[in-house]
């Protein structure tokens, strides 16, 4: 009987949904500007003894993506979702009178909620208290500073063709103005980023072929190379800007420094404590042809040496 019911509930509400989010579509109120200033404990409808607040209705709302939210907004969206609140405590009624509670099914699902639940918690019990201090941070970025070294960047842009001649042409007609480098580009270039005038973005050695890459970091912001030969063609380089090596300073990495290292601290804490609940509660692997994660990384080591 519970399936039954859970399979007609979900169906319902999953009917539902879509009416309304097919109805919204053709909503044209906009949202009142007083909305704000209504008290979030006003009491909007009543099923049985539940009440039903504007928090509750902010509450569903905010749950929503933002092209959603504004859909619901409305008055008359806001007015759905108090139909789709009243309508979930009808069903909450109407399970009580059906004794839900009782059904054997129920339970297994209301027990691995509880154990889902009661794992989440402690979880966040165990790392909420994790932090690193100003000291760990400027200590971790001194010792590594290589980490926060940025390499010498370029923002570069390409047109390429098939054929030395052709590049020829097409430099001409750069020289002689006849065309922008964007123009020229988007009219001769066989490069994807022709759509964007051949521009190719920053980036730094390593990231191109050899060639294209000698030939770049050699120009000065503003001019043209010569066409360079690759295994994709011919090019012609044009450097827009240069960005010189340098080393980010601590005030620039420190917020994404600081989450690194408490998630390694969190990371390690977990890791310990679930060491620690090994050795406290016994632990039995029951299928023998099967090995535990650390004796298959124990053997890959053992074959390795």
């Amino acid at each position: 009987m519970y399936k039954k019911y859970r399979l007609i509930n979900v169906l319902t509400i999953a009917l539902l949904s879509v009416f309304l989010l097919a109805s919204l579509s053709f909503a044209q109120e906009v949202v009142s500007p007083d909305q704000e200033k209504v008290d979030p404990e006003m009491v909007l409808a009543t099923v049985g003894d539940a009440q039903i607040r504007v928090r509750d209705v902010n509450a569903v709302i905010a749950t929503l993506n933002p092209q959603q939210q504004f859909m619901f907004a409305t008055d008359y969206g806001r007015a759905k979702v108090l139909e789709e609140l009243i309508n979930k405590e009808l069903f909450y009624l109407y399970a009580q009178d059906q004794k839900i509670e009782e059904d054997e099914e129920f339970q297994k699902d209301l027990e691995n909620v509880r154990k889902s639940l009661m794992t989440n918690h402690a979880l966040k019990l165990l790392l909420r208290d994790v932090t690193v201090s100003e000291e760990e941070v400027a200590a971790y970025y001194e010792e590594h500073k290589d980490e926060f070294s940025e390499p010498e960047q370029i923002k570069a842009s390409h047109i390429l063709v098939e054929s030395e001649d052709m590049a020829i042409e097409i430099l001409a007609e750069l020289e002689g103005k006849e065309l922008t480098f964007e123009e020229a580009a988007e009219k001769y270039s066989s490069c994807p980023s022709k759509q964007q005038g051949g521009d190719l973005g920053f980036f730094t050695r390593g990231q191109m072929v050899t060639a294209f890459e000698d030939a770049a970091f050699q120009l000065e912001p503003g001019k043209m190379s010569e066409p360079v030969k690759t295994e994709y063609g011919w090019h012609i380089i044009k450097v827009a800007e240069k960005k010189p090596a340098r080393q980010k300073p601590l005030d620039e990495v420190r917020e994404t420094l600081s989450e690194k290292l408490t998630s390694e601290k969190q990371y390690k804490l977990y890791n310990d404590t679930l060491g620690s609940l090994r050795e406290k509660y016994a632990v039995e692997y029951m299928n023998k042809t099967e090995e535990t994660p650390e004796k298959t990384e124990e053997g890959e080591k053992e074959k390795t040496d």
